[in-house]
């Protein structure tokens, strides 16, 4: 079976997931992260990008709502980390059937240089090769990340 073809069923599979009857709580309250704003406040308070993401993104799937879209990455975030987060949130949306946030389309949130994203995420196992297949790797990207210049798929935050 293809790719794209367990992607579909792992969407669709998240897509008819029952939501929570009760609001997302929201770290105030004792919940995880329900917005760009709460991962900011992870991480002020010491927990890692990719633990305060992680948040995010379990609460995301859990209720899948637009409001989790609502405020965008704040100039805390490096700009690199910002059109990355803003491909989240395009491609996210249009995965979930929600309507894309407008601020997503702000130059702010996109980049004049390609930024590899699966490079840092993979970091130690990373294949030195593919640091000069920067151009072929980029279209192969999803295109919400691709026409920011990130390198990163969708596909490695599917959570079922």
């Amino acid at each position: 079976m293809s790719h794209e073809r367990l992607d579909n069923i792992a969407w669709q599979t998240i897509r008819d997931r029952k939501r929570p009857e009760r609001p997302p709580r929201g770290i105030e309250n004792g919940g995880r992260a329900c917005n760009f704003s709460e991962v900011e406040a992870l991480i002020r308070d010491g927990m890692s990008f990719d633990d305060a993401f992680e948040s995010w993104l379990q609460e995301m799937y859990q209720y899948r709502q637009e409001s989790f879209f609502a405020i965008p990455p704040s100039p805390f975030f490096a700009q690199h980390e910002r059109a990355w987060m803003a491909g989240v949130a395009e491609g996210m949306a249009r995965k979930l059937d929600l309507p894309v946030p407008t601020w997503v389309e702000s130059p702010e949130f996109f980049l004049s240089e390609v930024y590899d994203w699966e490079r840092d995420a993979l970091d130690r196992f990373f294949p030195p090769e593919w640091a000069d297949m920067l151009d072929e790797r980029l279209e192969g990207s999803d295109p919400e990340f691709r026409r920011r210049r990130v390198i990163a798929r969708l596909r490695d935050l599917i959570r079922v």
